[in-house]
């Protein structure tokens, strides 16, 4: 059975006894764990050793892992040879009235002292030095009650002075189980080292305060030692011992600043393995009663001198990749929450609710408010990981960012990290766009091919943005001559690309063709040949067909003469005529002859008799209609076309548009355009650039049939 008993109080540096603490004292302090029932529990419980069979690799800041590396080293060297058994260099005797202290081998003082130093400075308090007095109390308390069998500091109140032990040993004993970390470790031997380890941890019910982790990181503390000794009671063979702290009370200002605030599990980086090592109350039969401690209580101890707590002292302790948080206050539901002074600290000490789990490599997050700090409020926050003690912590390497642009799109995957020298497979998620279908990856955000397909593997050691390549969606535009004749080969529509109807268009004897309709019975035509088509869809055109009103019975060509053969008031001859040029046209013939111009839509532009003349566009397909109204007989007509001339114009240092106009022969040419010049005023045109009055008005009808250029006249206002 492991019974265990809180540190008291310390020897002074000088290792000479102090007056014992009084008995109502020790009651108040609640420190006697007598009673708790842990037979073979720590037998059931895996050892550290057993703890560093795992291993896993994590990567950190260099700064984090030179640190974690030292923490591994120190402590496999407090770990390694730990002595379970074979612990003295002469034993100790305490029956038949032969009590002698015997003693316990140097290296395991040394390597005992070197465990609790790792832990103190863990914890962010000095070194201390085994001292051979501190041990010899020590050891006087482990034999006094291992002889009396009652685990208690007050052996003179609790227990009967066995009556072969001389009153100077039981005199020594009564003080030295005052003053020390009391535990009885029932039949199994273990070692000194394990020992501490329970110590710190306090476990059970009525170690709330954490009194023995409390005294072992006291600011007051320079020195440590050990007791232990093994004994038979009636054919009962048991373990017992203590740990003693020396303490200089008077030398803690100058071995520590009012600031000093020591942590367990320590800030920054703790051992995982240390995390409720050993704790026989977290053993799995334990899970459903109110005993079990899933959790190790932490602890937050300031320097008394610095800081004070108010009455609304709460911590919240978080797991920094889940921000998952619990909140403690006064033993509210986010577990235990414990406030107490002792040692020249005040602590405070919290355990999260067993179902708040510590987990190794995370880091934690504890935010202590409700404190003053030189009378002014403080909160105080700090953070530990939780790091393995056989796992391989490497430097973290370089990392790159690699993010998706849907480029158009949406839904893009979450942006990567790929790490230097490790490949790294790309997102499979894929982007959607509305009329377009994913292809890929590139690094260029115009790219029509793919460097990388979702899914596929990223090798590149450099930060990366990738854009969606798109393909835009086809629609097939589909042609019906729709009873004509001909062939209109189908057409792509690309997505949100407007496309150009083809120009060929069908031809139906006849009808005139007047565009096309999604319609095959349409008589208004949405589309034209050579227009415009905007839908996102595919369609079937179908060609919109009007009667003929006109037939022409041939093609008419400039300056090609025209036979009309009909009798006065005889019916209209249609002919066809495409103009080769812009230009006036001139139907030259009798005035007897009537003449009409159509255009393409068969709308009028044109009528006339005689010689008719017109201005046509190049390329255009003009009807020419000519029909005799009096006369008789054949008739001869030619279309010509007439020259043009060139009229320039002239600001002459101001300003006009147009700056040139055509004059066609045998049509007058009205100039009525004005120029413009700043504080000038316009008197109209000459022929000469150097002329002071104009030979012209401000409008001039030109009736001339030759190029001319107009020079603008001004008059300063």
């Amino acid at each position: 059975m492991l019974i265990v008993v809180m540190f008291l109080s310390s020897m002074p540096f000088s290792g000479q006894s102090v007056e014992a603490a009084p008995v109502k004292e020790l009651q108040e302090e609640g420190i006697s764990l007598k009673g708790i029932d842990t037979e073979g529990l720590l037998l059931a419980e895996p050892n550290k050793a057993a703890t560093l069979a795992s291993s896993e690799t994590f990567y950190l800041e260099a700064d984090e892992v030179a640190k974690i590396k030292q923490m591994q080293a120190e402590y496999k060297a407090v770990n390694e040879d730990v002595v379970v058994t074979g612990k003295y260099d002469s034993l100790p005797s305490l029956s038949n009235g032969v009590y002698q202290l015997g003693s316990i081998k140097a290296s395991v003082h040394e390597k005992t002292t070197e465990q609790i130093n790792v832990y103190r400075n863990l914890a962010g308090v000095k070194r201390v030095t085994w001292s051979e007095e501190e041990s010899k109390v020590a050891q006087y308390g482990a034999i006094g009650v291992a002889a009396t069998q009652v685990l208690t500091h007050n052996l003179d109140i609790d227990a009967i002075k066995p009556a072969d032990m001389p009153d100077d040993f039981w005199t020594a004993a009564i003080n030295g189980a005052r003053w020390s970390n009391l535990y009885g470790w029932g039949s199994r031997e273990v070692s000194l080292n394990e020992v501490q380890d329970a110590f710190i941890v306090d476990f059970g019910s009525n170690n709330k305060i954490v009194g023995h982790r409390a005294g072992i990181f006291s600011m007051n503390a320079v020195g440590v030692g050990f007791g232990y000794v093994h004994y038979n009671h009636s054919g009962i063979s048991n373990y017992w011992g203590g740990t003693t702290m020396a303490s200089d009370f008077w030398g803690v200002p100058a071995r520590y600043d009012n600031d000093l605030i020591a942590h367990w599990p320590s800030a920054e980086l703790f051992p995982f393995e240390l995390y409720n090592v050993n704790n026989p109350w977290r053993a799995p039969w334990y899970q459903n009663t109110p005993s079990y401690e899933g959790n190790m209580r932490w602890s937050v101890h300031f320097n008394s001198r610095g800081y004070r707590f108010t009455d609304n002292i709460a911590v919240t302790l978080t797991n920094t990749e889940t921000s998952v948080s619990t909140v403690m206050r006064e033993d509210a539901k986010g577990g235990e929450l414990t406030v107490d002074s002792r040692y020249g600290y005040d602590s405070i000490i919290f355990r999260p609710n067993n179902d708040y789990e510590i987990e190794k490599n995370v880091l934690y997050q504890v935010e202590i408010t409700g404190l003053e700090k030189n009378g002014v409020p403080f909160n105080y926050t700090y953070h530990t990981r939780m790091v393995g003690m056989s796992d391989d912590y490497q430097v973290k390497p370089d990392e790159y960012g690699i993010r998706y642009n849907a480029n158009g799109g949406t839904g893009a995957p979450n942006a990567q990290t790929k790490i230097h020298d490790v490949n790294l497979t790309l997102s499979t998620t894929i982007p959607t766009r509305e009329g377009h279908t994913f292809l890929g990856w590139s690094t260029s955000p115009t790219a029509v091919n793919v460097e990388y397909n979702a899914g596929s593997t990223y090798t590149a050691n450099a930060n990366a943005t990738l854009y969606a390549v798109w393909k835009a969606d086809n629609y097939t535009v589909m042609f019906d001559v729709n009873g004509g004749s001909g062939t209109v080969a189908n057409q792509l529509k690309t997505h949100d690309v407007d496309l150009v109807l083809t120009a060929t268009v069908p031809t139906r004897e006849g009808y005139r063709f007047l565009g096309w309709s999604e319609s095959s019975t349409a008589v208004t035509a949405n589309y034209v040949a050579g227009g415009i088509y905007t839908t996102n869809a595919p369609v079937k055109l179908y060609a919109v067909w009007q009667q003929a009103l006109i037939s022409p019975s041939r093609i008419l060509e400039v300056n090609v003469p025209i036979m009309v053969t009909a009798w006065g008031n005889g019916p209209r001859e249609y002919y066809e005529f495409t103009a080769p040029k812009t230009g006036m046209y001139q139907i030259d013939g009798m005035h007897s002859i009537e003449v009409e111009i159509y255009d393409a839509d068969e709308n009028l532009i044109c009528k006339g008799t005689g010689n008719v003349t017109q201005l046509l566009e190049a390329d255009q397909k003009y009807y020419i209609s000519l029909r005799n109204v009096s006369g008789t007989g054949s008739i001869l007509h030619m279309l010509r076309v007439r020259d043009s001339h060139v009229v320039s114009l002239y600001a002459s240092g101001g300003t006009i548009s147009p700056a040139t106009q055509v004059k066609y022969t045998g049509v007058d040419l009205l100039i009525n355009v004005l120029p413009v010049k700043k504080d000038h005023i316009f008197l109209g045109w000459s022929a000469s650039p150097e002329a002071k009055e104009a030979e012209y008005g401000v409008t001039y009808r030109y009736t001339g049939n030759k190029d001319l250029k107009l020079y603008a006249v001004w008059r300063k206002e």
